[in-house]
């Protein structure tokens, strides 16, 4: 599988399956199929409410961590002045034990709300220790992202948001990749968008409305996708062929 390195080394494979919308029910099997058909970047987050599923799956695979690259995201900390940090580590604690880890290799904070500031630097402890194999955000404007980048001490490897081809984000594609954080997209292929596309019908084979979305985002950036029934053929059928069944789901909001 194609990866893509991070501003600290870290490989991180360039598609990843997530469980954004999978109903916990669904989830041990939709991962434990996904891994099936080859994936080994799997993105969960606290507030999927799915964590202890996508470790039961990832316990059951067989595989050795170190074959997986594994996501998850920090919820909005509501703690008085001066405990964020604690309950940030709390909050990673108890991701690491829903998932069955001993690391995670992508900590993501999930919205730039609350103090993100703290949060961030508790972060940067946990990388520091080994925890988390790369530090990262989600959902940030350029505005609070630069901000976070010139006030802090670890540059953030990774950026989850919203780009594809009707919402391309041009300037924050620029300012990331000047910066060093690596773009990863949660909506790489918004199929009511596409579904009407007069590009879809004029296409000399059934290829599905995925397949040109993956092209465009895999030049330079990353992508997660998501659905309780993936391919069997796997991530490596996404870049350009017509054999993918996966239909992708925003990967968070």
């Amino acid at each position: 599988m194609n990866t893509v390195t991070l501003n600290n080394g870290v490989e991180m494979p360039i598609l990843g399956f997530g469980v954004f919308q999978i109903p916990d029910e669904e989830t041990q099997a939709a991962v434990e199929a996904a891994l099936d058909a080859g994936y080994r970047h799997l993105d969960t987050a606290a507030s999927y409410l799915n964590e202890e599923a996508v470790g039961l799956a990832i316990k059951n695979s067989g595989l050795a961590r170190d074959e997986l690259f594994i996501t998850t995201k920090l919820w909005i900390q509501h703690a008085p002045a001066g405990s964020v940090q604690d309950d940030t580590k709390r909050a990673f604690d108890n991701s690491l034990r829903r998932l069955g880890l001993d690391y995670v290799d992508l900590y993501l904070i999930h919205q730039p709300l609350g103090d993100y500031y703290s949060e961030w630097r508790a972060m940067q402890e946990l990388h520091q220790d080994g925890l988390a194999r790369a530090i990262g955000v989600s959902n940030f404007h350029l505005d609070r992202l630069v901000d976070l980048i010139d006030h802090n001490e670890i540059v953030p490897a990774v950026n989850q948001i919203e780009t594809h081809p009707f919402h391309q984000r041009a300037a924050d594609q620029a300012m990331m990749r000047e910066r060093g954080v690596q773009i990863e997209s949660w909506d790489p292929s918004p199929k009511a968008r596409t579904t009407c596309s007069p590009t879809r019908f004029s296409a000399p084979s059934p290829m599905r409305t995925a397949s040109p979305s993956h092209r465009w985002f895999s030049v330079g950036s990353s992508s997660a996708t998501s659905s309780s029934s993936p391919s069997p053929s796997g991530p490596n059928a996404w870049p350009g062929t017509s054999t993918s069944s996966i239909s992708p789901l925003p990967m968070s909001s």
